[in-house]
């Protein structure tokens, strides 16, 4: 569930971003310009890992990596 809602808001602000004229300072910086591509797709690993951050301290590796 929290993939999805991650994912959405993540898909909703690369399409925003898409939408405007990229900004001077990150027209030098290659993963600004591949991100602004029209065709291009969406980091999905990103609201993977959110939600993952988002799950773990609720396990039990959790607990145990924080007795360490």
């Amino acid at each position: 569930m929290l993939t999805a809602l991650f994912g959405g808001a993540l898909s909703l602000a690369v399409l925003g971003f898409r939408a405007l004229p990229l900004p001077a300072f990150l027209l030098a910086w290659p993963p600004a310009q591949r991100l602004h591509e029209k065709g291009g797709g969406v980091p999905y690993g990103v609201a993977l890992a959110a939600a993952a951050l988002m799950v773990f301290p609720q396990t039990e590796w959790f607990t145990v990596f924080v007795k360490m």
